[in-house]
């Protein structure tokens, strides 16, 4: 997958655009122009100079996002570590891309992890966990210190950020949790996905409605508790979990119908919604929402999110020629996609194909991805 055309031009052009200003300041400053309300702009021109110095760093910095997210998307996980290493200096640079870290953290932790690379895995997690509970801190310091006096834009500006650190809490914990459990850690797990879960019980109380994705995270939290439960043969905290899971899935589910009802141009919400479907073991509901979603056309990640998903519904319904059609649908668009070779290979299996299974699988494996890839949830699809 090539970079697209035009990358990085946004930084560029606002780049210029703060030199032009720069400059004809400069040359009615040494031409003693006086022009009405003149040093009134003057005094304005180092806010101008400073946003648009920072939209050009932004946007260098956040020019391969998408397609990062695209391979991640497909599975080219080699393509995909390979940019966000890259990425991740470049951010952890700049003050304001915290949130930007810690998601491409995420990314690469979830890479390693499902490359079997645990001990790599757990310190890019760490890593995660530590700079996500640093922004939710520095935001919180934030909040505190508008609501004492600042203006209403600025307690509302912090309280959004505030919930984005929290949401990278949640998901971060489940990534570092799910690391340890894989390494035998399981009472490291716990402390990790309890701490996660306390974060998310104050969020669920006071703030996931606006967060759909919260419900989701925390969903998981329980279901890898839930494994170390039955690991320890602790039945009766297995049902809990499990529970209070489920019970996270339909919270989740009304507050992504109730989103897409307040966005219906966006595909997210849908996808969002599906994903909470399949939780819940619906997955002709969690079809519905994501044939609706592909309509709505949307980037090329959600696309390949979208077949690959559906092609693991129609699988479960054992409505294999739909599955087949999904999957090939990703394939058309990149034929070196793993995860969808991987998803053909499970859908030849169950037409007992088992030769054809067999070389899809082999193929993944040569471009770095192994079926249990899946298992990991790195595609988006619910656990096996």
């Amino acid at each position: 997958m090539s970079k697209s055309a035009g990358s990085g031009k946004p930084g560029i052009l606002w780049g210029a655009i703060a030199l032009g200003i720069f400059w004809v300041c400069v040359y009615l400053s040494y031409a003693n122009a006086e022009l009405p309300g003149f040093e009134d702009l003057l005094r304005l021109v180092p806010v101008f100079l400073v946003l648009m110095i920072g939209l050009a760093v932004f946007s260098l910095i956040d020019r391969n996002k998408d397609d990062v997210r695209a391979a991640i998307a497909c599975g080219q996980f080699q393509q995909a570590e390979s940019e966000l290493k890259k990425r991740l200096p470049r951010l952890k640079r700049n003050a304001a891309g915290t949130e930007e870290h810690v998601q491409d953290l995420i990314a690469l932790a979830k890479i390693c992890h499902a490359g079997g690379r645990l001990d790599e895995a757990d310190s890019i997690a760490r890593e995660a966990v530590n700079y996500a509970e640093h922004g939710t801190q520095l935001m919180q310091a934030s909040l505190d210190r508008g609501t004492r006096g600042g203006a209403r834009i600025y307690r509302e500006v912090s309280q959004s950020s505030l919930r984005s650190c929290l949401l990278l809490e949640i998901e971060s914990a489940g990534v570092l949790g799910e690391i340890l459990l894989d390494k035998g850690r399981y009472q490291e797990a716990l402390d990790v996905i309890d701490a996660g879960l306390y974060k998310m019980r104050v969020f669920y109380a006071s703030e996931a409605t606006q967060m759909v994705s919260a419900y989701s995270y925390g969903s998981k939290l329980l279901k890898l508790a839930a494994r170390i439960y039955a690991i320890n043969g602790d039945e009766d905290k297995v049902q809990l979990a499990l529970s209070e899971a489920s019970g996270f899935d339909q919270k989740g589910l009304e507050a992504a119908q109730s989103l897409a009802g307040m966005k219906p141009a966006s595909p997210e919400p849908l996808i969002l919604g599906a994903e909470f479907y399949i939780s819940l073991e619906k997955h002709d509901r969690a079809i519905k929402e994501l044939s609706r979603a592909l309509e709505l056309k949307p980037e090329k990640m959600h696309v390949y999110t979208i077949h690959l998903k559906r092609a693991d519904c129609y699988s479960r319904l054992k409505d294999l020629d739909n599955a087949m059609t999904d999957v090939e649908a990703v394939l058309d668009m990149v034929p070196d996609s793993p995860l969808a070779l991987v998803r053909r290979a499970d859908v030849f299996e169950k037409l007992d194909m088992k030769d054809r299974a067999l070389v899809d699988r082999q193929t993944a494996e040569s471009l770095g991805v192994k079926a249990d890839y899946i298992k990991l949830g790195i595609d988006g699809g619910s656990k096996q």
